[in-house]
Order: C-alpha cells, then structure tokens, then sequence
C-alpha cells in the first residue's frame, strides 16, 4: 500500500513539474544558441570597425602610443580586406613597431601618411547585424542591462550608418568637376569632418560592443 502510494505521489511529481523542467531546457538551449550566434556577430562587428578606427587614426590622428595601445587591447576578431590570420600579423607587427617609437615619432609617420593619402577617402560599409535583427524576438531571454546595451548599440548603429551615407555623398562630391575651388575646399573639410565623426561613433560602438560581451560571458 505504501509502495503504490509512493508510486502515485512521484507520478502526480512527474506529471506537475514535467512541462517546467521541459520549458526550463528549452529556454537554456535556446538562450544559449541565441547568445552563441550574437557573441559570433557583435565580434566580427567590432573586428570591423576597430580596423577601421586604425586606419582613420593612423591618417587623420591622433596616432599615439595612446591610439596603438587602444587598438591593440580591442585587435580580437580584427576583420580586413585580407585573411583574418594575415591581418592580425601584420597588425600586431606594426603595432608592435609602432609602440617603440615616441609620440613625435608618431605623429611624424602620421603627417606622412596624410601627404601621400591627400584627396582620398576611407569609406566604410554599413553595419547591417542581420543575425541580431532576425532574433530581436529573443532579446528577452537576457539579462535586463544586456537588453538595453542592444537597443543603445542599434541606435548608434543607426547613426553610423547614416554617417557612411554622409561620406560616400561628399566623396562623391571630390569628383564633381563643376564645383569651384572655394566649395572644393568646403567639400574636403566636411568629408574630413564626417570620417573623424564616423572614427569617434565607432569607438563608441566598439565599447558597448565589448560591455554586451562580457554580460554575456558572465553567468
């Protein structure tokens, strides 16, 4: 008699706490492949733009052991033209070198870069998170702090993105033979202005890139 209502009490158990434990699994799998698939995304984005923040630092300044510092401690998942193991080579070895050299050494370099560059541009692609919009669904599986670090990041995405706009308009312009000399000055200094502006937005979004990472690596 006891047996059987032992029996009866761990399947009345079972039957109750089943579809708990069964929804408890699955929201783990689930959040799990979902923060999986972001930490793989928001890294190859911020491999992106720290490559991008170099370049524009290395021709418009400041290019300091400050700058070599910064972008050496954020390198991971440096995302180039080239292969990624070839870039992140040469990288390191240029900011090696650079890092032994003094800021007025530096900014030598520097002022040399920007002679030869003269009348180019760096225009840089949009950011497009296509794994991140196509699961905003799942943005509640976490923590309160990380849903609002993605919500700030696409907002700042969103400008970013309307200032690689703002740079492919005004480069565009360098071609544009009717403008006269004065609007051709006005023109260089507005595209110069807007790709500082797109360096400094990038910064930003590298940083709260690296803050959604670590929340996520955290339990």
């Amino acid at each position: 008699m006891l047996t059987e209502i032992i029996a009866l009490l761990i399947g009345w158990g079972l039957g109750l706490f089943s579809p708990i434990i069964v929804d408890w699994v699955k929201g783990f799998s689930e959040r799990k492949n979902f923060k999986d698939g972001l930490r793989y995304e928001l890294g190859e984005i911020k491999g992106r733009l720290v490559a991008y923040f170099y370049e524009v630092s290395v021709r418009y300044g400041p290019y300091n052991r400050d700058t070599l510092t910064w972008v050496k401690n954020n390198s991971e998942g440096l995302i180039l033209l080239t292969s990624k193991e070839e870039m992140d080579k040469e990288l390191e070895k240029e900011l090696e070198k650079g890092l032994k050299l003094t800021d007025e050494e530096l900014q030598k370099i520097q002022q040399l870069t920007l002679e030869d560059d003269k009348g180019k541009s760096l225009v840089t692609g949009k950011i497009n998170p296509i794994y991140l919009e196509a699961n905003l669904d799942k943005i509640s599986l976490l923590k309160p702090n990380v849903q609002q670090n993605i919500f700030l990041l696409k907002s700042r995405i969103n400008l970013f993105n309307e200032g690689v706009s703002e740079n492919r308009y005004y480069f565009e312009l360098t071609f544009d033979a009717s403008l006269t000399a004065e609007n051709t000055k006005i023109n260089e200094d507005n595209l110069h202005g807007v790709i500082v502006h797109q360096k400094d937005s990038a910064k930003i979004i590298i940083e709260i890139i690296k803050e959604i990472l670590d929340s996520l690596e955290s339990k």
